[in-house]
């Protein structure tokens, strides 16, 4: 098993190397879900924080109701019964 770990090590790149051991630094300290809920809280505050620092939504354009062309209808209404 040696030798097969050993020949998988050979064709990986530095790079991919350091990677995998900067991923795996959570696993190895035990911190895994520490770190989860860490991200998780600065995900939610800042979200939160976009929020309430947010500008006002417009108010809604509601149509008037007594200014209705006479010869206009509303659409998808027969009109008769």
């Amino acid at each position: 098993m040696s030798r097969h770990r050993s020949r998988r090590r050979r064709h990986q790149t530095p790079h991919e190397d350091l990677l995998t051991r900067a991923r795996n630094i959570p696993a190895r300290w035990h911190v895994r879900w520490l770190l989860i809920l860490v991200v998780v809280a600065v995900a939610m505050w800042t979200y939160g924080r976009l929020l309430m620092t947010a500008g006002a939504m417009p108010p809604s354009k509601v149509p008037a109701v007594g200014h209705q062309d006479a010869t206009s209808r509303p659409t998808g209404l027969s009109g008769t019964g």
